[in-house]
């Protein structure tokens, strides 16, 4: 999920305490919504009825929905922005094609073989979009960027408008699940399934919202949004009004999603589809936020966080194999309550970013990371 900028040029710490926050919400999200895969995002309250469960539940939807791909998805293209501009690197765009062709293998490898709703794969398909569109005008890009998102929008709101007119269960049970007990063989065979039909609907219908998202983050990365003294002023004004607007948008987004998985859970999927709206809205309220702080040195939680930040791709893939080896049906199998889960999901997350942050501090750098940056 890390994307340095290549050649070890100069990069911007920030950037990496962001991604390992990030990365909480897809652990969150990923190993929560586990159980009931394919036909997710969101379990219902578990045990029913239990009024400490459906509060995890609507935590997850309020703090963590929505909220970990988005942010990647924008620091991915901020990156990419940075790494283009290496001095240390002979050839920066052929530098970055190889970079993309090798974290298209890991997401090959990552969802066909451990966890179907790998987004690697995206990431590297657009990574290949962006290198396409590096060089062009700043004003040609915006273009690009707003009819993007106007196709973003209008799909999306297709989709809700379609899901919610025809919603009637028919959908449920389509495929069974992937933490239901099963061979490895025949769970291998589910998931990769699983990971292929994914896959192709997120390039076909879901490269618009994400394509997107990383085009913002390289335009944000060129014009040194988080680090040029001159954009400081936008940040304090674009917290201002879209943090607590998205703080509301978030919270009845929550409500309704706990209404809705406990009345029709074989639906919910359709109405997760909105987090592409209001996700990314706290992000543009939250982010600046962090900027600011991590700019004023008052946030020691940011850069005690930011040396992990290193190894956010090793971080990802380990959360997919703790739902691999604890969750799945070719695992242990483990269906704990709402509440349980989401204290073991970020305990999982804490615990994992403590070692990676302790490694980097002593200079040890994660073989695929290493293997990534190798020119």
């Amino acid at each position: 999920m890390r994307e340095p900028a290549a050649g070890g040029s100069a990069r911007e710490p920030v950037l990496d305490a962001l991604r390992v926050l990030a990365l909480a919400a897809v652990f969150v999200v990923n190993l929560g919504g586990y159980s009931v895969l394919p036909e997710g995002p969101v379990a219902p309250p578990q045990p029913a009825g239990s009024v400490l469960a459906e509060l995890a539940v609507f935590v997850i939807a309020a703090l963590f929905q929505g909220k970990g791909y988005p942010l990647l998805a924008f620091l991915f293209g901020y990156s990419f922005a940075l790494s283009l501009r290496a001095r240390r690197v002979a050839n920066p765009v052929a530098h970055r094609r190889r970079r993309m062709a090798r974290l298209l293998c890991v997401g090959v490898l990552h969802g066909s073989l451990i966890y179907a709703g790998d987004v690697l794969t995206i990431y590297a398909v657009c990574g290949f979009s962006l290198l396409a569109i590096s060089r062009w005008r700043l004003k040609r890009l915006v273009t690009v960027l707003i009819l993007l998102s106007v196709l973003a929008v209008g799909s999306t709101l297709v989709f809700v408008a379609a899901g919610l007119l025809g919603a009637d269960g028919a959908g449920a049970a389509l495929s069974p699940s992937l933490a239901a007990p099963a061979s490895i063989s025949t769970w291998l065979s589910l998931n990769a399934h699983l990971y292929a039909s994914s896959t192709v609907g997120a390039i076909v219908f879901g490269l618009p919202a994400f394509l997107s998202l990383m085009l913002a983050g390289f335009i944000g990365g060129r014009l040194r949004w988080f680090s040029h003294p001159r954009w400081r002023p936008a940040l304090h004004r674009c917290r201002g009004w879209a943090l607590p607007l998205g703080v509301v948008a978030n919270l009845l987004f929550a409500l309704a999603t706990l209404r809705w998985v406990q009345q029709a859970p074989e639906d919910v999927a359709v109405l997760s589809l909105l987090t592409w709206f209001i996700g990314p809205l706290l992000l543009a309220g939250l982010v600046p936020w962090c900027v600011l702080r991590w700019q004023t040195q008052s946030t020691p939680i940011l850069r005690w966080l930011a040396p992990a930040g290193a190894s956010t791709l090793t971080l990802y893939l380990s959360g997919s194999l703790v739902g691999l080896l604890f969750l799945s049906g070719a695992g242990m199998a483990l269906a704990p309550g709402s509440a349980a889960l989401l204290g073991a999901s970020l305990a999982a997350w804490a615990g994992l970013v403590w070692i990676l942050r302790s490694l980097a501090v002593r200079g040890v750098r994660m073989p695929l990371e290493r293997w990534l940056a190798q020119p």
